[in-house]
């Protein structure tokens, strides 16, 4: 399968996380994306003291694997999946972590818990990578967030985690420097993981256990985003946000996605409020 198989907002958005470089950040996004980073091992600590911090700590710590990443403040290494689904648990804990308000996401507990566990278990990876990572991670999750708006939290859904699951993907997908066309299908996959009203901490281990997944060739749904009548994420999100309108609205959240996946610019994450 090649990249003509995917179309739209997808295409568009595996096309900006791969070939995003260092060298495109702005200084101002550098500075801040590390000021988030640092925010959100911070939380992660503050976390990992935590009754179900220290409960997951032992939970992954029990489960058998290749000893790759570690969970931050227990002092022990578990596989990366496993180490991002613990971090994140700790950094959304108490939920001090930083939000991007018009996406309604809490970036940070997706976003760099799988990129810095993926990066630890891949060991080569410059910091300037990883920090290109983050930031094409923050921009999918606000950018995605602010698609389905409001609507998509007052029908009972968790936007961090349904959201999230698209910048953990992307920024594990950007960590490993795969292709276009392995980061469309790490979104496709995450568009199928993030559909449901599932904990927050189960989207931080998707995205390092999808990325793995298609590097070995696994495929994806082509159109994770908008989708046809039925498979489509944000056409399910609006089904579930019912009201008099919903063909309006169901419009709306797909218009409002073709504008926001305009990224010529790195907007989105200058937006973001770390603690």
């Amino acid at each position: 399968m090649d990249t003509r198989s995917f179309k739209g907002e997808t295409l568009r958005l595996a096309s900006f996380v791969s070939k995003l470089q260092f060298s495109d950040l702005p200084g101002e996004v550098v500075n801040h994306i590390k000021l988030c980073i640092l925010d959100t091992i911070g939380c992660g600590l503050f976390g990992s003291a935590l009754p179900w911090g220290q409960l997951m700590a032992r939970f992954v710590e029990a489960q058998a694997g290749v000893l790759e990443s570690s969970v931050w403040g227990h002092g022990v290494k578990v596989p990366s999946a496993n180490a991002a689904l613990a971090n994140g648990t700790m950094v959304h804990g108490f939920e001090l972590d930083d939000l991007h308000k018009g996406g309604i996401v809490h970036p940070g507990s997706t976003t760099v818990t799988a990129a810095l566990a993926v990066a630890e278990g891949k060991r080569n990876v410059s910091g300037a990578d990883l920090l290109t990572a983050v930031v094409a991670g923050y921009e999918l999750a606000a950018r995605v967030g602010m698609s389905v708006g409001v609507s998509h939290l007052v029908a009972g859904f968790h936007p961090t985690g349904t959201c999230g699951t698209f910048s953990a993907g992307a920024a594990a997908a950007r960590v490993l420097g795969v292709d276009e066309m392995t980061t469309a299908n790490c979104l496709g996959i995450a568009g199928t993981q993030g559909r449901h009203k599932v904990t927050v901490e189960v989207r931080h281990r998707n995205g390092s256990l999808l990325t793995e997944t298609v590097e070995h060739g696994k495929g994806s749904p082509r159109y994770p985003l908008t989708g046809d009548e039925v498979r489509g994420k944000f056409r399910i999100l609006a089904e579930k946000a019912r009201s008099k309108n919903e063909v309006e609205q169901l419009v709306d959240i797909i218009d409002g996605l073709e504008r926001l996946a305009d990224i010529s610019d790195l907007s989105a994450i200058l937006s973001i409020g770390a603690n």
